[in-house]
């Protein structure tokens, strides 16, 4: 059967990210990147197009960044967990660590300290973070004050805030890269649920530490979804009315 899905036209927010890296913004009497741009501006709320802009921000950096040496470490440590997993299943002194298990720590370690170097550098690379963290923060700070406020500190919830933009943006875990598990394969070696995760595979699980905190986060969310949503209607009313007009 034919795979469509690399034929399958971009989305929006693919097109709008793609026409915020255009050199050529000139408008044209054909539809171009610059009207894009136009239509993101007049939209209701920027949230929405900062979004897909920092979005397309992340994918590109993360993608230059792992072309070199994170994802071969990565790889090592799968490695080296599948043969720990193997060594435990024909190890017979059970009160003695076999040296593959101390290997498998010891890759395993590195390459979560090369993760979270990536994760550091990949930021850096993000120019439309602060304006994000600015926007999402405006919508919060209304949310803890008035009849139906949540109960949470400032800090508290900026803290909230920030690690629900950084889930957003990488949902997979890093210790298992979202496979839920770590060591095993498709030939029926042991598997070992990731405890960074504990099975999720995604890092959303550890962004609230209670319910006041979860509640907060799951507002987050909702607010950036319906952001985007909202700004994508709103843009492909504008980008058609925009072409009537030049018809």
């Amino acid at each position: 059967m034919t795979d469509t899905t690399e034929h399958e036209p971009p989305s929006l927010a693919e097109r709008y990210g793609l026409a915020t890296q255009s050199s050529h913004l000139r408008v044209e009497t054909a539809p171009c990147d610059a009207d894009m741009i136009i239509a993101a501006g007049k939209a209701s709320s920027p949230l929405g197009a900062l979004l897909w802009r920092l979005r397309r921000e992340f994918d590109a950096a993360r993608v230059a960044l792992r072309a070199h040496e994170v994802v071969p470490l990565a790889q090592a440590a799968q490695d080296a967990e599948r043969a720990a997993s193997t060594a435990m299943v024909q190890w017979h002194a059970p009160r003695v660590v076999p040296p593959e298990v101390e290997e498998a720590t010891r890759v395993r370690s590195e390459w979560m300290g090369y993760a979270q170097t990536e994760r550091a550098m990949v930021m850096m690379e993000l120019r439309s973070l602060h304006a994000c963290k600015q926007q999402l923060w405006a919508e919060v700070i209304t949310w803890l004050s008035g009849a139906r406020a949540i109960e949470i500190g400032k800090e508290d919830a900026a803290q909230v805030t920030g690690r629900v933009l950084d889930a957003w943006l990488d949902a997979n875990c890093p210790g298992c890269d979202g496979r839920k598990f770590n060591g095993g394969t498709h030939r029926g070696e042991q598997k070992v649920t990731c405890r960074a995760c504990r099975g999720s595979g995604q890092r959303r699980t550890g962004i609230a530490r209670d319910t006041t905190q979860r509640l907060l986060a799951d507002r987050i969310f909702n607010t950036m979804s319906e952001a985007m949503f909202t700004t994508e209607v709103e843009m492909r009313t504008l980008l058609r009315d925009q072409f009537s007009e030049r018809a």
